[in-house]
């Protein structure tokens, strides 16, 4: 659930306040309130005050003296002329700006800069000396803090602010045991797969009027569909074309993390067309959707306990998610929900341990996913090679080769055998086998995929995963690169 840091912002943003403005204020909040949560933030940033940090005064967007500069956050120790001092200059969606830190420098003043991580990596030489630090190694730091405390001990305000940075992706990416990642490919074994039988569940779902599709001669991939460890959607351009009001929707389950919490919660997801949004938005609301930009998300409750199998929990959540589907005017099947399938037919009490060990991966694999797009899109951008992208998952980059257009897509993929995250290039077989010769990298793997596509693997049961990460980008813009 949300924290209320990151309820207050879904609130704020309605009267257009800029996140990096919100999220430096929370942060000046926190460095009020949290002597040790204080002294973390300003350790990452490599400043040193005094100790101890008392008494201490931190101001937001002040003016400073003689300019018209309003750094986002003022750091003051101590009182008179001893007074320590320093400057935060906070960004996130807007671009790093030298001159203006510089600015901030003038008559000696400590300065240091906080930004998220693809930023930091891409200051050029230009920034040498200057201190800076990432929300996301801010993250880390603080939960750190957390660590060394029981659940109940942890301030309620640094759990709020550390709920905001992963509501806002500026959390890192969880780091994946080797050990941890082989035992949840085993657990998959037990568990079976319960993503497709999640998709067939989904079918019986779908709007009257459309039908599921096979496969897309351009890309290889499941058009129209995507299926997950415990999840599965379908999605489709042309259902709007045949009067119906979805883009797309997903069905979704997951369980506790606590010990002996193995209640599944059924999350449905819908992606309305923006005619639908303008219709359904406040009738949504009321019925208990989540509304963001992308999709509308409600949690199906009352689906079972543990001593049902996960296959009835599964028709009890389909018979709830059509139910809300018909009250929002979509018509879908009518009648029983029929899987046709003995899969995942023992009690959840019977798997629930090995369900939370595949749920946890898949969803630890999905972050990596994410970190990994992100990267690679700022890293195209950079290039002059990103064109567009698409805005519904499985999210789609369009990039520049030569003359010609190309999609770029990832996916990452767990069961009994194999923990990946993937890049895919669409091109023909002949250019893909050309490049998986030619790749040279001594931890990538390359292959070529369905339809020829061109592949580049990343095992996650690596210690080195997060410069794997940054690898990939790398060969993948100069493969764009080379043949552009």
């Amino acid at each position: 659930m949300s924290g209320f840091l990151h309820e207050l912002h879904r609130y704020r943003t309605q009267h257009h306040q800029h996140r990096e403005d919100y999220l430096s204020t929370c942060m000046a909040e926190l460095m009020r309130r949290d002597q040790e949560g204080c002294r973390s933030i300003l350790s990452t940033l490599s400043l040193s005050p005094p100790e101890p940090l008392w008494p201490r005064q931190i101001h937001t967007q002040i003016t400073l003296a003689g300019t018209r500069d309003r750094p986002d956050v003022r750091v003051w120790v101590g009182r008179g002329a001893d007074r320590w001092e320093a400057l935060i200059e906070c960004k996130v969606d807007e671009p790093a700006s030298l001159e203006q830190v510089q600015r901030y420098q003038a008559g000696g003043r400590r300065v240091a800069f906080l930004a998220p991580a693809a930023k930091i990596r891409a200051l050029d030489h230009r920034w040498e000396g200057i201190p800076a630090a990432s929300w996301e190694e801010i993250h880390q730091a603080l939960s750190a803090l957390n660590a060394r405390l029981d659940s109940a001990s942890v301030p309620a305000f640094r759990a709020d602010f550390l709920d905001l940075l992963e509501g806002f992706h500026l959390a890192p990416p969880p780091v994946l045991n080797p050990i941890a990642v082989r035992a949840a490919m085993a657990a998959f074994a037990r568990v079976g797969d319960l993503g497709s039988l999640v998709q067939r569940a989904v079918q019986q779902m779908l709007p009257e009027g459309i039908t599921y599709t096979t496969f897309d001669d351009a890309t290889g991939v499941e058009a129209g569909w995507y299926a997950e460890a415990l999840g599965a959607g379908w999605e489709s351009d042309e259902a709007p074309l045949l009067g119906v009001p979805l883009e797309g929707l997903y069905l979704e389950a997951s369980i506790g993390e606590a010990v002996g919490d193995d209640v599944l919660t059924w999350t449905l997801s819908i992606y309305p067309t923006a005619p639908a949004r303008l219709t359904w938005a406040e009738q949504a609301t009321q019925m208990g959707f989540e509304l963001t930009n992308e999709y509308w998300a409600l949690i199906l409750h009352d689906a079972g306990d543990t001593d049902r199998s996960f296959h009835d929990q599964l028709v009890t959540a389909v018979q709830g998610a059509r139910a809300c589907l018909a009250e929002l005017g979509i018509a879908t099947a009518q009648g029983g929900v029929e899987l046709g399938t003995d899969v995942g037919m023992e009690p959840l009490y019977a798997v629930s341990a090995a369900i939370r060990s595949t749920d946890r991966l898949s969803s630890a694999l999905q972050e990596w996913e994410d970190e990994l797009r992100r990267l690679l899109k700022m890293r195209l951008q950079a290039a002059g090679l990103l064109t567009r992208e698409t805005t519904r998952r499985p999210r789609t980059l369009f990039v520049r080769r030569g003359d010609s257009e190309h999609r770029v897509g990832l996916w990452h993929k767990l069961d009994s055998e194999s923990s990946l995250i993937g890049i895919w290039l669409g091109v023909d077989r002949p250019v893909a086998e050309v490049l998986v010769d030619r790749l040279e990298h001594p931890r990538l793997q390359s292959r070529v995929g369905r339809r020829g596509k061109f592949d580049l693997l990343l095992h996650a049961d690596r210690n080195d995963l997060g410069q794997l990460v940054e690898d990939a980008c790398a060969v993948l813009v100069s493969v764009l690169e080379e043949t552009a």
